[in-house]
């Protein structure tokens, strides 16, 4: 993300041609816009953006597909400042066609018939297996003495 302006409009390897964008705004929260905004309206660019407002990223893309906010989808928050992590509960439904990004990549996995089982995989899943990951992790310090 934070190489945008590198990779988009004057790619150094492979060019970039599809471009996914979730959970981000590449044209306004990283390094040097205007080299941004001239990688994001190339012609041999496919731009598809999932996110809940129409930001200035997803002005340039293709495809816009309506994602859910925090409060309608089921995750797990780590913290700026803090080492705690959140469970996120869905506390309602998402409005519209709006889909929780994990479930509009599982939906393309089984449009492009991908087999990868971890594709398929409930947002339940993968959150059981962090928690139980930083579970195993943990160093429990006990004052000396």
């Amino acid at each position: 993300m934070t190489r945008s302006a590198e990779g988009l409009p004057e790619p150094d390897g492979p060019p970039v041609h599809p471009l996914v964008v979730y959970g981000a705004n590449p044209l306004t929260s990283s390094p040097d816009r205007n080299r941004i905004r001239r990688g994001l309206v190339r012609e041999d660019l496919f731009t598809v953006v999932m996110d809940y407002f129409q930001t200035d990223t997803a002005d340039c893309a293709d495809i816009v597909l309506p994602a859910t906010m925090q409060p309608e989808h089921l995750d797990v928050h780590d913290g700026y400042g803090h080492l705690y992590i959140t469970w996120n509960e869905p506390a309602v439904a998402p409005p519209g066609e709006c889909l929780a990004i994990t479930e509009t990549f599982r939906r393309l996995a089984r449009a492009m018939e991908l087999t990868e089982p971890a594709l398929y995989a409930r947002d339940e899943e993968p959150a059981s297996e962090l928690l139980d990951s930083v579970a195993r992790c943990a160093v429990v310090r006990r004052p000396a003495g």
